[in-house]
């Protein structure tokens, strides 16, 4: 399995290419010099994935109301990103912060590492398709 640094700039380019708003999208490292017109650059300034397990106070037997349909927790992930858009001559022309949660139950049998990885990579589809809008107001064809 990837980790998050190595996943979210992947899925950002694969959204903005789906996007049609650029002919070309390239991940770079930090460094690395290109001829573009644009360059976007992200930086993660929180990620948070908590979670809650309740036995309803019936000790193990209130382990087993998961079976009957009754959560026995919550995941809450919550992510925040600043996006910052900069023209061939580096001059800042967007910035912004999006910051996204989600809260969900929880049942007994769930795999809580693979749960809070996929929903925080959930999370952060949301924050692209929220970018994507804004781009869309402010690049023209």
């Amino acid at each position: 399995m990837s980790s998050m640094p190595e996943v979210l700039p992947k899925a950002t380019q694969m959204e903005l290419s789906s996007s049609g708003l650029f002919k070309n999208v390239t991940i770079m490292s930090e460094n690395a010099v290109i001829a573009a017109d644009y360059t976007l650059k992200g930086t993660i300034i929180e990620t948070d994935s908590s979670k809650f397990i309740s036995a309803y106070g019936l000790s193990f037997i209130g382990n087993t109301l998961s079976l009957l349909g009754i959560p026995s927790g919550l995941v809450k992930n919550s992510m925040t990103i600043k996006f910052t858009l900069l023209d061939k001559n580096n001059h800042i022309i967007f910035e912004k912060s999006y910051a996204e949660n989600s809260l969900r139950p929880i049942f007994i049998y769930t795999e809580l590492s693979n749960e809070s990885f996929a929903k925080q990579t959930s999370v952060y589809q949301n924050i692209n398709k929220r970018l994507i809008r804004d781009l869309r107001k402010i690049i023209r064809d």
